[in-house]
């Protein structure tokens, strides 16, 4: 559980470097240890940093990671980690050039 907890936060690390390859691949590893361990928070945490990490090459695996991570994050009753999801969303949304669909994951996230 400690190693996706530590593969997650090095993922942040990648992204924040621009090396988004890297950080999928760490976060793919955190992704597999978070499910063998039946950790549905952690794992809803390293869907949405999935999306992040992809938003740029992917928008539509991003929202298919993000969209897992919001029912996860629902799921678990993370209340701040849907918001953040729902924040996610809508900044993909508005990269695919689809601002009506942003700013309706931006008003779920206020709800």
């Amino acid at each position: 559980m400690e190693e996706s907890h530590t593969l997650d936060t090095i993922s942040d690390v990648y992204i924040a470097l621009g090396d988004n390859p890297k950080a999928v691949d760490s976060l793919t590893r955190a992704l597999s240890l978070a499910r063998a361990a039946g950790d549905s928070a952690l794992e809803a945490d390293i869907l949405t940093n999935l999306g992040l990490a992809v938003s740029f090459r992917e928008p539509k695996k991003a929202l298919e990671y993000l969209e897992s991570g919001l029912k996860m994050s629902r799921s678990a009753a993370d209340r701040n980690l849907e918001a953040v999801a729902l924040s996610d969303i809508g900044s993909v949304y508005m990269l695919m050039g689809e601002p009506r669909k942003a700013r309706q994951s931006t008003a779920a996230r206020q709800n």
